[in-house]
C-alpha cells in the first residue's frame, strides 16, 4: 500500500509539472481565438485573429524567408553532419573524439555568443549578405543534432553489414552509399527534420546576422511584440506551434526520439 501511495504522489507530481509547463501554451491557445482587442480569454469563439494574419503580409514574407532558411540549413546540415557522423561512429580517423566535442559546441555554446563571434567573423570578412550570413549561422547551430542523430543511428547498425559487404568486393565508397546509407535513411530524415525545426525557431542567431532584405518569421514577431500583446500574435504562435508539433512528430515516426538518444529500437 505504501509503494502504491508513493507511486500516485510521483504520478501526481509528474502531471502537476507537465501541467505547469504547458499552461502559457493553454493560455495562448485560447487567448487566440477571443474576440477582443487585447489578449484574453475568449467568452465567445471567433477565428477573427486567424483571418487577420492574411492582412498582415509582413508575416506571410517572414514565414516563407523562414521556410526557405530551414530547408536550406537542415540541408548542408545534413549533408555535413551525416558526412561526420559516419566517421565519428567508426572512428576512422585519428583525433574523432575531440572531432565529435567540436561539432557538439552549439549546444554547449549560448547562441548570443554564437552569434556575436560570427557576426565579428563576417564583418572582418567584410560579408553582410543574409543569404550568407543567416544559412551559415543556421546551418552551424542546426549541425549538431544532425551528428547526434545519425551517429545514434550508425551505432545501432550491425557492424557485420559492413564486413559482408566489403568481403563480397564492395569498395569504401561502395559500402557508404549502398548499405549504411540506406540503413541509416531514418536517422539521417529524422536529423534533418530536427536541424529545420531548430532552424525555423531560431531568434537570437537572426537578430545579429539579418539584413531588412532577409528577416525571418521568428524576428518579425519578435519585432511586432515589442508593440504590444495583439492576439494576432496568439494565432500566429498557435500555427507555429502545432507546425513545429508535427515536423516533430514526423521525426518521432521517422527515425524514434530512442535513436536520437542512442537507444536500440
Amino acid at each position: 500500500m505504501t509503494g502504491l501511495s508513493h507511486s500516485r504522489v510521483w504520478t501526481c507530481a509528474a502531471w502537476a509539472v507537465i501541467l505547469f509547463m504547458l499552461a502559457p501554451l493553454i493560455v495562448i491557445f485560447l487567448g487566440s481565438f477571443t474576440s477582443d482587442e487585447y489578449l484574453s480569454l475568449p467568452y465567445a469563439p471567433s477565428l477573427r485573429w486567424y483571418a487577420d494574419i492574411l492582412n498582415k503580409p509582413r508575416f506571410l514574407d517572414g514565414f516563407i524567408k523562414s521556410l526557405e532558411l530551414g530547408v536550406v540549413a537542415a540541408l548542408l546540415a545534413t549533408l555535413f553532419g551525416t558526412s561526420a557522423a559516419i566517421v565519428l561512429a567508426r572512428r576512422s580517423v585519428p583525433g574523432s573524439n575531440a572531432l565529435g566535442l567540436v561539432l557538439m559546441l552549439p549546444l554547449m555554446i549560448p547562441s548570443v555568443i554564437i552569434a556575436i563571434a560570427l557576426t565579428q567573423f563576417f564583418s572582418h570578412l567584410r560579408i553582410s549578405t543574409p543569404y550568407i550570413t543567416l544559412f551559415v549561422g543556421h546551418t552551424i547551430i542546426t549541425l549538431p543534432y544532425v551528428v547526434r542523430t545519425v551517429v545514434a543511428s550508425v551505432n545501432v547498425m550491425p557492424r557485420g553489414l559492413e564486413w559482408a559487404a566489403a568481403n563480397l568486393g564492395a569498395g569504401p565508397w561502395r559500402v557508404v552509399w549502398e548499405v549504411v546509407l540506406p540503413n541509416i535513411l531514418p536517422g539521417v530524415i529524422g536529423g534533418a527534420i530536427f536541424a529545420f525545426v531548430v532552424s525555423f525557431d531560431t531568434v537570437t542567431l537572426s537578430i545579429f546576422l539579418l539584413n531588412a532584405s532577409f528577416v525571418p518569421l521568428p524576428v518579425r514577431l519578435y519585432e511586432f511584440a515589442q508593440t504590444g500583446i495583439s492576439p494576432v500574435l496568439a494565432a500566429i504562435s498557435t500555427l507555429l506551434i502545432m507546425f513545429t508539433a508535427l515536423a516533430i512528430y514526423a521525426a518521432e515516426r521517422i527515425a524514434g526520439v530512442n535513436v536520437l538518444f542512442g537507444a536500440r529500437r
